[in-house]
């Protein structure tokens, strides 16, 4: 907002503008020659927003409860921004960092349950504080993690108590207390750190002894130096404690992890910073977090973001078959490959036989699945890159034509990157034993120039040839039963989850109900053959009598009496 970040009074210097300025250079500050040293923030790169939270009227500051409010509010706004589209080359925003002690002297406290308790005030302070917290949620709900110290402690004489300060007790902020800035005293809790239950890290923000002077402390940017004229920047740097610094070490952190893995979300990556922390235990409350370890998040997030994709090639052995006589079984195996570079968790492909060639004895492999039903094998164990899949499966030649089986990668997680190797399909061309031919439909094989009824039409091309041998005449009147009996689909519908219900009838010009059990008379290709068809076919024509369910990418062959009926997704709806 107007006012933001920009120089102060020398008057105002110490209370309104150096701790702003401190943090900015904790989090982002970059080659600060100081003396022989040259200083540098966590997040050198990282760009910083500031927020106008108070406001100047002479050489008086006021910070306000709303003031914060209207802050957040911008900074929602910015969010909502991103999210419609961020322009090219401008910085994601990955946190809000709050450093709440100087808002306001009444501190809010958790306890019991570490709730914030906002009845200690007046309704409209307690008001503000909610207005305060609600923008806090929108941010974390929006994916943004908002970063807060737990409060620092002005007293020593006595334990501390676990309680932490607002908005550190809202379970929406990342909450930081604060550890020693030595390596010998790492696992060290601040004595002036505030510590409780809804709390999340430590990092450093430096100590202090037992008369409230500092030690162990944080060093960074300082504009509290009176040989800056006004107007200037300052070079001065300065030494200073507080859980405040100890939550802009991790603001900072979450901006270096969003490089390191950008397609991670800021509250993941916080959940990361936990992760690899080093628990330590404050002495007082007995109360443990994990301390920030920055390089073990960096390294547990290696290759967190690389491309998880993989090449998944299909193959069918035999590739080539030479003729296969009618009612011969032929061996064959799918085989799914995985490619990489990364592991298949899940993969799905579709079997489909030509009807003619019935598969049975089916073998997966490498705890995969197949569903007779709908032709599906389902691979639901990881296969690692480079590993296969297979499927042993023997498949009985029915007619004498021409005849395919295909295999189709249906899916795959992750995702096949070569679509040209994830279809396959084998040739079976069946054909008659020495003596016989196939008849007009390419459905069975009859003696050559037979003519069974005697109706001057060779078996081979008469419709109804009487009893030839994938016949039967039941009733010994010289007509086959495929000639009283004809099946038919009536309708399919769809159920939107990827399947097919067809529902089928069947006319019997008989004056007399016959029985056809399930076989191979009265089947279904592909397998199983029993699929709750009916067995007893009355005398008329009777529709929709059973319905079967299968694959909508597929076809379902009822084979009654060697005559067929098809369903498929090109079959007429049900209404």
């Amino acid at each position: 907002g107007p006012g933001a970040a920009s120089n102060c009074l020398p008057t105002i210097r110490s209370r309104a503008c150096e701790p702003g300025n401190f943090m900015a250079g904790v989090i982002a500050g970059k080659d600060g020659q100081d003396g022989d040293t040259l200083l540098q923030g966590i997040a050198p790169e990282a760009e910083l927003i500031p927020m106008q939270v108070g406001f100047i009227t002479g050489n008086t500051v006021s910070f306000s409860l709303p003031g914060i409010a209207l802050a957040l509010e911008k900074a929602v706004a910015l969010v909502e921004a991103q999210e419609n589209g961020m322009p090219a080359g401008e910085s994601k925003i990955v946190a809000v960092y709050i450093g709440f002690e100087r808002v306001t002297s009444a501190s809010v406290f958790a306890s019991g349950n570490e709730t914030c308790n906002f009845n200690v005030f007046d309704p409209q302070i307690a008001a503000d504080l909610k207005d305060v917290a609600e923008k806090i949620n929108t941010l974390h709900a929006k994916g943004i993690a908002v970063v807060a110290p737990t409060g620092n402690l002005f007293r020593f004489d006595q334990p501390k108590t676990a309680r932490v300060s607002f908005p550190a007790c809202l379970e929406t902020v990342t909450a930081v207390g604060s550890i020693p800035n030595n390596l010998d005293r790492q696992d060290e809790v601040s004595i002036n750190s505030r510590v409780g239950l809804s709390f999340d890290l430590f990092a450093p923000g430096g100590d202090t002894n037992t008369n409230g002077d500092p030690i162990d402390s944080v060093r960074s940017s300082s504009i509290n130096d009176p040989r800056v004229p006004d107007g200037e920047e300052s070079t001065a740097f300065a030494n200073r404690v507080g859980t405040s610094i100890a939550a802009a070490h991790v603001a900072a952190s979450i901006a270096v992890l969003q490089e390191v893995a950008p397609c991670k979300d800021p509250t993941d990556l916080v959940q990361v910073l936990k992760d690899t922390g080093v628990l330590i235990e404050d002495r007082d409350t007995q109360i443990s977090r994990p301390r920030l370890d920055l390089k073990a998040a960096v390294e547990a997030l290696e290759g967190a973001c690389e491309p998880v994709e993989s090449d998944v090639a299909i193959k069918i052995s035999p590739v080539n078959l030479d003729d296969v006589i009618v009612g011969d079984e032929i061996d064959i195996s799918v085989e799914l490959v995985n490619n990489g570079p990364s592991a298949l968790s899940q993969a799905t492909v579709q079997i489909s036989p030509d009807i003619g060639i019935n598969i049975h004895t089916v073998m997966p492999t490498n705890g995969s699945s197949y569903n007779p039903a709908l032709g599906i094998w389902n691979l639901a164990t990881p296969l690692d890159a480079g590993a296969s899949a297979m499927l042993f499966f023997k498949a009985e030649v029915l007619f004498p034509r021409d005849l395919a089986i295909q295999a189709e990668l249906l899916s795959s997680t992750p995702g096949d990157t070569d679509a040209s190797n994830n279809q396959v399909s084998m040739l079976v061309p069946g054909v008659c034993p020495e003596g016989q031919e196939a008849n007009a439909g390419g459905t069975a094989c009859v003696d050559t120039e037979r003519d069974t009824d005697g109706d001057g039409t060779p078996d081979e091309t008469d419709v109804c040839p009487g009893t030839p041998d994938d016949q039967s005449d039941s009733n010994n009147d010289g007509v086959g039963d495929a000639c009283l009996i004809s099946r038919t689909v009536n309708c399919v519908t769809d159920n939107g989850d990827g399947t097919l219900t067809a529902e089928f009838g069947y006319t019997n010009t008989d004056t007399v109900s016959r029985v056809i059990p399930i076989g191979e008379r009265n089947r279904f290709n592909p397998a199983p053959w029993d699929r709750g068809q009916i067995t007893e076919f009355k005398p008329g024509k009777h529709s929709r009598q059973f319905k079967v369910t299968f694959n909508k990418g597929g076809t379902l062959v009822w084979i009654l009496l060697g005559g067929t009926a098809t369903a498929s997704s090109d079959t007429k709806r049900c209404f």
